[in-house]
């Protein structure tokens, strides 16, 4: 037919274009009028989406794409009356409307005109194609079904073929019957259980079947069945009211995104959508939005140039987890053995709302913090912990943990990294920035973790304990070039999430890491400021521990930026602004660890005292992050006598902490004549002698107070930090006080 020999401006890469799937056939075809048609010169045409709501209008959306010189706009009203807005600003429809129209207006050229209406009643969509035109003359409708190329998509088989209608070696030819002098039209029904899908079709003289309305090139008309044109924003999956679900994926480099979507547990998708330039893009950010949800995952195939040079790592045939997906589906049995297997696949079907109550933040001031940081999975993970087997190392574990921690004089805790990371290499190797671990939950999947971690920060801020988050923005778990794997950042767009050097390969991080997360990329910075809200409005977190914070200041060249986007924008939002923020500095160290001593160090400095998951009873991975060298808490040690002594130190440092506020639980730092520092000599600290295992300091308030209990006295600290006992002075005690 004339028209497979055709190109479409939204066809993808290696010449491969739209007509290789085959053609759904609808339940009738209907015309409207029986005059004859006439023809319509050549142009462009105009495409807008109507929505015709009850009791909504929503302005509609005016845009430039690429392809044939055509303008695209996007609409919603009331009653079908149009209005304008301006570029680039688009506004969430309301959730109170109960049917729609979509109408999409082609506008070949001045005086001639092209709608298609899609309109759904009961299980029937309804798509009625008007034309109006004044010449006399027939017009023919050549048309066909497709969803894409790669789905492998058959056209259900129907006993008999609609009426008025001839079927052709791939779609179909229908003549448009005249309503009036001017107008004419015909009407096409589909079965809801086949959508979504696109039509397709051209125009075109029934005289001359070369003359297509319009008759440049690109002339091919495309209408989504069960579908729309979907916002840009938010990126993600969003269920709206109405029941539909809009689907946003940034990639600036993809020429062509794949919607896949499953059903009911099988591991193959059930519908591949390819969405479509001239309806589906907008700048950089593909969107579509689905009427209804039968679906429970999806996830996006990208395909573009293979140009490593360039920064570019597509794949085909591989399914790739959006970036935005709040649940990670779990992973099904024969995911890993199909042809184009999908790694993660986002989860849609989250039905288990969870009900906050009265939850507040304690809002501890920053100067009264004691945190202690913890690994969710080894905290409670040994049966030491006496917890029921089916929520051994989860949040809900921990949430039973509670008094233990008040215990300790602990008024806030860091989970060590949570979000949905590479199981082989361990929490420090994200994978999803916005899904929680489905270990952690008592199903082991990603949907009971987050219901149970809602749990767990509930119970906690009941006990006034706040919820803090260490977080990984450095690297991800999609290691680098010479063992990549397209998960996800990589497979959409890996020229922007990643730094690259001058030869387009992804670097490693200044710690080694596989690669290097580009945090400073305007799309990067968003998504990693979109992720700290989510962590905060939809779990109640109280802030966030940055661990590689100084990939927080590095730019695309790795160099350091004076004034960083990401840093800035976090600091100046009016949520995360709000929130505990702290930075993670590394300190090696590689001699003998004193407990008591570093205890005592750590209570007795400025700052907020961070324990570290079993420092009160001297647990340690000797500093390795591996998940494989990863040691559970033993609570059956804190009942031996040295793990009730440390508990006991840790409560006595943080009372003492507390009760001498004034030195240690401060908004500033101390001046420079509030401290004075010792050697063994009074005021002769011996900065120089290395060999020197002394260190001491008298602590002064600003203010003496003789008969206080809680400040306004002296304090002197000495540090020893060798193994044999040493003779030091210590100075007078202020005048009518004694030490």
């Amino acid at each position: 037919m004339a028209m497979s020999g055709l190109s479409y401006a939204g066809s993808v890469a290696n010449g491969l274009d739209f007509y290789s799937s085959r053609p759904l056939v609808p339940v009738r075809t209907q015309p409207c009028g029986a005059s004859p048609g006439s023809s319509v010169g050549a142009g462009y045409f105009k495409l807008i989406d109507y929505v015709k709501q009850h009791e909504l209008s929503v302005k509609p959306l005016r845009l430039s794409t690429s392809g044939a010189g055509r303008n695209v706009q996007n609409a919603a009203s009331s009653e079908e009356e149009v209005s304008t807005l301006n570029a680039t600003k688009y506004r969430e429809p309301q959730k109170v409307f109960k049917e729609r129209t979509n109408i999409y207006n082609y506008d070949p050229e001045i005086g001639k005109k092209v709608v298609a209406k899609v309109r759904k009643e009961g299980n029937i969509y309804k798509l009625k194609i008007e034309a109006s035109f004044s010449e006399e003359e027939t017009l023919c409708m050549e048309w066909d079904t497709f969803r894409s190329k790669s789905s492998g998509w058959k056209e259900p088989v129907l006993k008999e073929l609609p009426v008025g209608t001839i079927q052709l070696n791939e779609g179909y030819q229908s003549t448009l019957q005249r309503v009036d002098s001017s107008n004419l039209c015909v009407e096409l029904e589909f079965m809801s259980d086949l959508v979504p899908f696109y039509v397709r079709f051209r125009i075109f003289q029934a005289s001359n079947k070369h003359a297509d309305v319009p008759s440049a090139r690109d002339s091919h008309f495309i209408c989504p069945i069960g579908c729309g044109r979907g916002c840009p924003d938010p990126l993600g999956s969003t269920v709206r009211g109405d029941g539909s679900i809009n689907f946003a994926l940034y990639s600036q480099r993809a020429s062509a995104v794949i919607l896949c979507l499953y059903h009911e547990g099988n591991p193959q998708p059930l519908v591949e959508l390819e969405l479509q330039r001239s309806i589906n893009k907008t700048g950089n950010t593909w969107h579509i939005e689905l009427d209804g949800n039968m679906y429970d995952r999806y996830g996006y195939k990208c395909m573009g140039e293979s140009s490593w040079e360039k920064g570019d790592r597509f794949h085909a045939r591989r399914i790739l987890l959006d970036p935005y997906a709040k649940i990670v589906a779990p992973f099904l049995p024969g995911q890993d053995s199909l042809p184009s297997p999908a790694v993660l696949l986002g989860l849609l079907s989250n039905d288990k709302e969870f009900e906050w109550g009265d939850d507040t933040s304690p809002n501890i001031p920053l100067e009264e913090t004691v945190a202690y940081r913890l690994n969710i999975g080894g905290f409670t993970g040994d049966k030491s912990s006496g917890l029921p087997d089916h929520i051994l190392g989860t949040f809900e574990g921990l949430a039973n943990k509670s008094e233990h921690l008040k215990a300790l004089g602990v008024n806030c805790i860091i989970l060590q990294p949570i979000f949905y990371f590479k199981k082989k290499k361990g929490a420090y190797h994200p994978l999803s920035f916005f899904a929680p671990m489905d270990i952690f939950g008592p199903e082991r999947t990603c949907a009971s973790s987050s219901y149970s971690l809602k749990k767990a920060i509930r119970e906690l801020h009941k006990n006034h304990i706040e919820v803090l988050l260490d977080v990984v923005f450095s690297h991800t778990g999609e290691n680098n070039d010479e063992s990549p794997e397209n998960i996800s950042f990589r497979g959409i767009d890996n020229a922007t999430y990643y730094i690259l050097d001058q030869d387009g390969r992804v670097t490693r991080t200044d710690l080694g890491s596989e690669n290097s997360f580009n945090c400073n990329h305007p799309v990067a910075h968003s998504m990693i400021v979109d992720c700290l809200r989510h962590w905060v409005l939809e779990y109640h977190v109280d802030g966030f521990f940055f661990i590689n914070s100084s990939a927080l200041t590095k730019g695309p060249h790795r160099e350091e930026l004076t004034r960083p986007l990401l840093v800035e924008a976090i600091s100046f939002d009016p949520i995360l602004s709000k929130c505990k923020l702290l930075a993670d500095i590394s300190s090696p160290f590689t001699g003998t660890y004193k407990v008591r001593n570093y205890l005592m160090c750590l209570f007795l400095s400025q700052g907020i005292p961070v324990l570290n998951m079993g420092d009160e009873y001297g647990l340690s991975k000797g500093g390795s992050l591996a998940i494989d060298q990863r040691r559970s808490f033993n609570w059956d040690a804190l009942k031996l006598d040295f793990g009730q002594q440390m508990s006991q130190l840790i409560a006595s440092l943080g009372a003492f902490r507390a009760r001498r506020a004034d030195l240690f639980q401060r908004k500033e730092f101390l001046k420079l004549e509030n401290i004075q520092w010792h050697g063994l000599e009074i005021n002769q600290p011996d900065w120089e002698n290395t060999e020197r295992s002394f260190i001491a300091m008298s602590l002064m308030p600003e203010e003496t107070v003789v008969d206080s209990k809680t400040g306004g006295r002296d304090i002197y600290v000495g540090f020893n930090s060798g193994d044999a006992a040493v003779v030091a002075l210590i100075p007078d005690p202020p005048p009518g006080m004694d030490w």
